[in-house]
């Protein structure tokens, strides 16, 4: 989720346009786990202070290239857009990428530049998840029922955990496969603000 003000229009692929939907939400919150650990020699970039005229991203790619091979002599390759600084760096070395990070900001010509781990740029939020309470769903779509998108439709205020199919009864024998209005055990967030939502939602705990 975006919790700054940001503009897609540089990420438009070309010939193609935004267009904004009544009623629909700019930003979403999405509770998700610990995911695994792929992508840990890629950093974002920052250039601390940007010039107050507009600089093409060719530019900026020549100037954190100019930076790595000359100034760091690491190697890298990929450098593109990012939404959360100036771009995207991937090096050669996990290890290379945690010294440019641990050791920010750092100094190149009239500027610094800062690195940031890829998945802890400006939306990144770390909470910590401590309770756990049992939802009622109920008239749920039937083209929804399945695990995903239950978990869909609880991701802005908690994290499914699971879902006690054996309490979900119809005239005292299992629902069919078509219906849901059986309890979820979800994990939330703690907070006064989460957990009202959730009991807006028939939390019982």
């Amino acid at each position: 989720m975006a919790t700054f003000p940001f503009d897609p229009t540089p990420f438009i692929p070309t010939n193609h346009q935004c267009i904004d939907v009544e009623g629909r939400l700019a930003r979403v919150q999405v509770v998700a786990g610990a995911a695994a650990l792929t992508h840990e020699n890629c950093a974002i970039a920052t250039i601390i202070p940007m010039p107050d005229l507009q600089v093409t991203f060719n530019t900026i790619c020549e100037a954190l290239a100019d930076f790595l091979s000359g100034i760091k002599h690491m190697g890298f390759s990929e450098i593109c857009p990012c939404p959360f600084g100036q771009a995207y760096v991937r090096l050669d070395s996990n290890f290379d990428r945690d010294e440019l990070v641990l050791n920010s900001p750092h100094a190149f010509t009239d500027v610094h530049v800062i690195f940031q781990k890829h998945n802890e740029g400006l939306n990144w939020r770390k909470i910590v998840i401590n309770r756990e309470v049992w939802l009622l769903l109920c008239g749920f779509p039937f083209n929804r029922n399945c695990m995903d998108q239950v978990a869909n439709a609880v991701r802005g205020f908690s994290k499914l955990l699971e879902w006690d199919k054996n309490k979900s009864t119809c005239r005292g024998k299992p629902r069919p496969p078509m219906g849901l209005e059986g309890p979820l055990l979800v994990r939330r967030v703690g907070g006064h603000r989460i957990a009202q939502r959730a009991d807006e939602r028939g939390a019982a705990r």
